[in-house]
C-alpha cells in the first residue's frame, strides 16, 4: 500500500465532504423554525440514551461506542454513495441548528455553542470527514469498475474480473487501514475530550 498516495486520496475525498458539512450547517441555521419540533425531541433522545450523570467514564464509552458506530455505518455503506453524504449532511445540519438555537436564547447565548462544540469537534469532524471519504473511494471504484465491465461486455470484449475484484479488495483494505489507524484514534480522543473537557466548560459534571 503506497501509504502517500492513499493519504492524498483519502484528503481530496474528504474536502468535498467539508463542503457538504459546513452547505449543510447554513441549511440547518436557516431552516430552524421548520425544524425544531423535530430535532430538538430527538437531540434530547440522544442525551438521554448517551449521558450518564454519575459517571464520566460511562458517558465517554458510550460518546465513543455512538461515533464508532456511525462511522462504521458511513464507511461500510460507502459502496451506496449516497449514504456517507446524508450522514455527514445530517450532522451539519445538526451543528448549523445548534448554533442558530444558541444565538436565539439569550441565557445560553453563542458561547455555549463555541464551548459545546468547538473542543472535540477539532478531533471528531476529521473523523467523520475521512471515514465517509474511504468509504466513498471503496463506492467509486465499485461502480468505475462494474460499468467498465458492463462496458467491456456489451462490446464483447474479453475482461479479467478476478483482476478488477483485487482492485476492489486493495480499495477495501486500504479504507481500513485509515479507519484502524486514523479514525478510530482520533474519536477515542473526541469522546474524552467531549466528556472530560467539553462537559467541564459547560458545567455539566
Amino acid at each position: 500500500m503506497n501509504t502517500r498516495n492513499v493519504a492524498a486520496g483519502v484528503l481530496k475525498t474528504s474536502v468535498f465532504f467539508v463542503f457538504v458539512f459546513f452547505f449543510s450547517a447554513i441549511v440547518g441555521f436557516h431552516n430552524y423554525y421548520s425544524a425544531v419540533d423535530v430535532i430538538i425531541p430527538l437531540l434530547e433522545k440522544m442525551r438521554y440514551d448517551i449521558f450518564n450523570p454519575t459517571s464520566q467514564l460511562s458517558t465517554a464509552v458510550n460518546v465513543f461506542m455512538n461515533n464508532l458506530s456511525v462511522s462504521l455505518i458511513i464507511y461500510l455503506t460507502g459502496i451506496t454513495v449516497a449514504l456517507p453524504i446524508l450522514v455527514v449532511s445530517f450532522n451539519g445540519f445538526i451543528v448549523g441548528f445548534f448554533a442558530r438555537y444558541s444565538l436565539l436564547h439569550d441565557e445560553i447565548g453563542l458561547s455555549f455553542f463555541v464551548k459545546g462544540v468547538l473542543a472535540h469537534s477539532i478531533f471528531e469532524l476529521p473523523a467523520l470527514f475521512i471515514a465517509a471519504s474511504s468509504g466513498l473511494r471503496v463506492g467509486t471504484v465499485f461502480y468505475s469498475l462494474l460499468f467498465e465491465v458492463l462496458e467491456k461486455r456489451l462490446r464483447g470484449e474479453q475482461y479479467n474480473l478476478k483482476q478488477k475484484i483485487t482492485v476492489l479488495k486493495k480499495r477495501m483494505n486500504e479504507g481500513v487501514a485509515v479507519f484502524i489507524s486514523i479514525v478510530l484514534p482520533l474519536l477515542l480522543i473526541a469522546a474524552f475530550v467531549e466528556v472530560y473537557i467539553t462537559a467541564w466548560l459547560l458545567g455539566i459534571y
